[in-house]
């Protein structure tokens, strides 16, 4: 048995009219085509809905019973229309966006300031966290989609990259490389480092450096934060090797100096990331949209490359 809601529109309607004729007219049908679609849905229900007479036609016991339920049915229908009308117009929704504690203190919050001012019906929910959560929030769908460091490829995630930034080392004030211009990756020797934990696609790019180069690094602090190192930097306890993102335009609280790290020049790529195979909502599409011209400044829908090295 599968009603039809235009069986559940006529009984209600007949119901309210107290009258087959009225409530064809309203329901723009011929009285013997409601007739018929009221047998029909009494058949599939093996109950009669009605009482007829020459009078007219009330609801029977059975049917006031039933006629709050279709009602209810019918004022949830009109609900959702009028939601997804929502959420089609951007009128409504919720986008949930994953990134790292850099960016949600950066860029994030003027797209999102843009974003809101646009579709203030539209609420957007901020998960920052560490680095390395970041493709597996997006992984879990516990998230739209990500603000992150591209990672290796995976067939489960599509990445869209944004823009790239240069490896950095930030030292105190006080530190010997306080005077160079650039680091070389070699001339970090047995300086104490404090670099991100193996985890991190950041941590990634450093050790395929050191691979590379065939040099050990003084790994002295392993942390989950890049304000952690920071903090160590500053103390002089060790160099922090982090993006030069790691300190926004606008000033740091740690008095560090950052030297672009060289020979070869270490970049890493942030990209927006997302399912591959999910249908994106309306609010998550727009916000998507807005992050690439906020965050990225143009965009670029061909897959991303891998963090670039060169000499």
């Amino acid at each position: 048995m599968k009603l039809s809601t235009r069986q559940i529109q006529a009984f209600v309607t007949i119901a309210a009219q107290s009258s087959f004729s009225q409530a064809a007219n309203i329901l723009g049908v011929t009285q013997p085509s409601l007739s018929l679609l009221i047998r029909e849905m009494e058949r599939m229900l093996d109950l009669s809905l009605f009482d007829r007479n020459t009078r007219g036609v009330r609801l029977s016991r059975v049917g006031q019973d039933l006629l709050p339920i279709a009602e209810r049915i019918l004022a949830d229908l009109r609900r959702i229309e009028e939601a997804a009308g929502d959420f089609a117009t951007l009128s409504r929704g919720e986008v949930r966006v994953a990134c790292s504690a850099v960016s949600a203190a950066g860029p994030l919050p003027v797209a999102i300031r843009r974003f809101e001012r646009d579709f203030p019906g539209i609420r957007v929910m901020i998960k920052d966290t560490a680095e390395q959560n970041l493709a597996d929030l997006v992984r879990g769908d516990h998230v739209d989609f990500a603000i992150a460091t591209q990672v290796e490829t995976d067939p489960r995630i599509h990445q869209e990259l944004l823009h790239s930034d240069q490896m950095a080392a930030y030292v105190a004030p006080d530190q010997p490389f306080a005077q160079s211009e650039t680091i070389r990756w070699s001339e970090l020797g047995d300086t104490p480092l404090a670099l991100l934990d193996r985890n991190s696609p950041l941590r990634h790019i450093v050790d395929r450096i050191a691979g590379r180069l065939g040099i050990w690094l003084n790994t002295r602090y392993e942390v989950t934060f890049g304000t952690t190192a920071l903090a160590l930097a500053e103390q002089g306890l060790a160099v922090a090797i982090l993006p030069s993102n790691a300190i926004m335009g606008r000033g740091t609280p740690y008095r560090v100096l950052r030297k672009p790290l060289s020979r070869p020049i270490a970049a890493r790529n942030i990209v927006l990331m997302r399912l591959a195979n999910r249908t994106a909502s309306p609010a998550e599409e727009a916000f998507w949209q807005y992050c690439r011209q906020e965050i990225g400044g143009h965009a670029n829908t061909d897959p991303v490359a891998s963090s670039v090295e060169q000499p």
